[in-house]
């Protein structure tokens, strides 16, 4: 399972204490983030009452969360008590959870509510920070975060801390975090990367444990883009940003290797700079293009066919970077409401 699509930026934001995360999905995404960090190591045995134990929950929703991983096959059933991290082929290692493994303050019962502002808040952020920097270096200060969304100093700086951690910020000697701009050189560094490992992602969702559901995630899409077609009418943001992530998101990012997942979404977030330029897509010929594109990808998915969605992906991709070097090295102005209130642009 995929992680969802981030939102779009301009959705409204959460309040902090507001939104809660469901139990199970909470955890559920806490654990596949420390797997493909690699703090969980292979083998390790994870069980329902442990999990309840350390997230206070009852052990349902740590049942669902553990289901969920080892449907994603994140984790395997134990032949004793639990699950181990992994493909169930290392020797079960036994040793207690630590909080600081898995990202989570040590006190006990209010983890889930001292994290729900951050877990709802962060996508949010993610996107817009990516979005920026295809238009200038801002400044992101942690008081301006905190303002501009009213929440705590001390979630602001987590969030920063995060950004950091997918190299969207970095963080001066004095302090300062800045999201450096997207440079045509960075652009073709994201699109290699891309390029080495979406393709095998495909082959991936490919397996045979995996075609049908590939095959019907792509005939949802393929749908998606005959119905664009035939309201013979520019696309807007949301039809723009739903086609990218039915194949870019929804499918390769289905794919089992959580390194591999992790790796793939670092090239793309960046580049959502460029979706958020929605401007590049009201050319007629190039939203054509980038149609085409996806809809040969998506036909040999559909049709279960790992080396013709491979090569339609490689050369999908080869064109897309073409086209954003040109996009970003034009140094375009940035669309109205991209650039946040919490951002300041600055010179490099």
């Amino acid at each position: 399972m995929p992680p969802p699509p981030p939102p779009r930026p301009d959705a409204p934001p959460p309040a902090e204490g507001t939104q809660p995360v469901r139990r199970n999905r909470f955890i559920h995404d806490t654990l596949r983030d420390a797997i493909g960090r690699g703090a969980l190591p292979p083998g390790l045995v994870l069980t329902e009452s442990a999990l309840a134990r350390l997230f206070d929950v009852s052990r349902a929703p740590a049942s669902d969360a553990l289901a969920l991983l080892a449907a994603e096959g994140l984790v395997a059933r134990h032949d004793g008590r639990g699950f181990l991290v992994g493909d169930g082929t290392d020797p079960p290692l036994r040793r207690d959870l630590d909080p600081a493994d898995l990202d989570l303050p040590q006190d006990g019962g209010t983890v889930l509510a001292a994290r729900s502002a951050r877990e709802t808040l962060y996508p949010r952020v993610e996107v817009e920070v990516a979005a920026a920097t295809g238009y200038g270096s801002f400044l992101v200060t942690s008081g301006a975060l905190a303002r501009h969304y009213g929440v705590s100093r001390t979630t602001s700086q987590e969030l920063l801390t995060r950004l950091e951690r997918v190299g969207l910020v970095e963080q001066s000697l004095n302090g300062r975090w800045v999201a450096p701009r997207l440079t045509p050189e960075a652009v073709a560094h994201h699109y290699e990367m891309r390029r080495l490992l979406e393709p095998v992602a495909l082959r991936h969702v490919c397996a045979p444990d995996r075609a049908g559901a590939t095959a019907a995630a792509a005939d949802a899409a393929l749908r998606r883009i005959a119905a664009l077609r035939a309201a013979q009418a520019p696309p807007g943001a949301d039809d723009i940003t739903a086609v990218e992530d039915d194949l870019h998101a929804g499918i390769v990012l289905a794919c089992p290797n959580p390194r591999m997942r992790d790796t793939i979404r670092r090239s793309q977030l960046p580049l959502i700079a460029t979706h958020a330029a929605f401007d590049r897509y009201r050319s007629a010929p190039e939203m054509e293009r980038v149609l085409a594109d996806h809809e040969g990808v998506l036909r040999a998915l559909r049709d279960a066919d790992p080396d013709r969605a491979a090569a339609r992906m490689a050369r999908h991709l080869d064109q897309g970077e073409r086209t954003t070097i040109a996009y970003v090295a034009a140094d375009p102005t940035a669309p109205p409401g991209v650039v946040r209130p919490y951002m300041v642009a600055v010179e490099g």
